[in-house]
């Protein structure tokens, strides 16, 4: 996956940053459910909202592509 990555241009910690904010909305929904707290993740809404509105398509496209090789590879750990 690494290797296909880079072969695509993909920087480890730019998808890093991806997979952060792809979550960022849904952990600050849930830090406030149950603790009551604001920007749970770390991340306002607006910043959230401004990286994905910043980030290129065509990188996000390829962001998209690895995160859900991701969420597959996380979906068959859990199962085993």
């Amino acid at each position: 996956l690494l290797n296909d990555m880079t072969a695509d241009g993909i920087g480890i910690q730019d998808f890093g940053e991806y997979l952060y904010m792809r979550h960022a909305t849904e952990r600050n929904k849930h830090i406030k459910e149950n603790y009551e707290k604001e920007n749970g993740s770390g991340k306002t809404e607006e910043q959230i909202k401004k990286y994905f509105e910043d980030l290129d398509p065509s990188q996000k496209e390829l962001f998209d592509k690895y995160g859900e090789i991701i969420d597959d590879d996380i979906v068959q750990i859990m199962r085993e």
